[in-house]
């Protein structure tokens, strides 16, 4: 699953190492190639492999692993043709991890994605964003969403709905304030896990002295079960935050 933790494993190395079992006998090649849930698992590496792997997974929902860096160590890295084939199936990707947005990444309809990686090492502010990922009057209902390395907010926002059962959020170019997060949470009462790694922004002005109306009007997460707010950059919002939830 694209939920964990986003380390070096045999997928992003060799992704289809699995496929050596289609050359044991006939007969398991048979089976491996008429099972569609096999080849859901699209890394595209190359054009041939990809169109080999969208046909064989028939109508499959897709789970899509596009890696573009190369983060220390040996990794299988997206070919920019096969990308381009693969961002023609939105319609049938249920899952998505992108390290970097893609030219064609704007305004798409993906009406079955439920789970969204979205990493970007780029460091330049205008080089990104300058529209968002999907049309805001057909946002995919998405229940995981991970979102980090300098992404606006303006693109994540519209993403979170009602369904969203688990959001990680690190910094990005944007200041969140805490008002902001008040008025998005208090609109995803399925929310079960919620982790903001310095993606809280409190005016130092301000403080913690809150008027005590505010204070009141706390936002009810009734089905969260965990809460990670991390304690290095943006101590003072986290903490506005936490005086707000319930």
């Amino acid at each position: 699953s694209i939920r964990e933790d986003y380390t070096l494993s045999w997928r992003d190395v060799q992704p289809y190492l699995w496929v050596q079992v289609t050359h044991v006998c006939r007969y398991w090649r048979d089976v491996a190639i008429d099972c569609a849930v096999l080849w859901n698992w699209v890394v595209p590496a190359s054009v041939a492999c990809t169109q080999t792997i969208l046909s064989r997974s028939r109508c499959a929902p897709l789970i899509i692993n596009l890696n573009t860096q190369l983060l220390g160590r040996t990794r299988v890295l997206s070919n920019p043709k096969a990308v381009d084939i693969v961002y023609q199936q939105w319609a049938r990707i249920a899952e998505a991890r992108i390290d970097v947005p893609h030219p064609a990444l704007r305004n798409i309809s993906a009406p079955i994605l439920r789970s969204l990686d979205v990493r970007s090492w780029c460091s330049d502010e205008n080089a990104l964003d300058a529209e968002p990922l999907f049309h805001s009057s057909c946002a995919p209902p998405l229940r995981y969403i991970r979102w980090s390395g300098g992404l606006q907010w303006h693109s994540l926002a519209p993403l979170l709905g009602p369904k969203v059962e688990e959001l990680r959020v690190t910094p990005t170019f944007s200041s969140i304030t805490v008002e902001t997060w008040c008025s998005v949470l208090q609109n995803m009462p399925q929310l079960r896990v919620l982790s903001l790694d310095g993606a809280v922004y409190c005016d130092p002005l301000r403080g913690l002295s809150v008027d005590s109306s505010t204070v009141k009007q706390r936002v009810a997460l009734p089905c969260l079960q965990k809460l990670l707010l991390s304690a290095n950059t943006s101590i003072l919002g986290e903490a506005c935050l936490l005086a707000r939830l319930s």
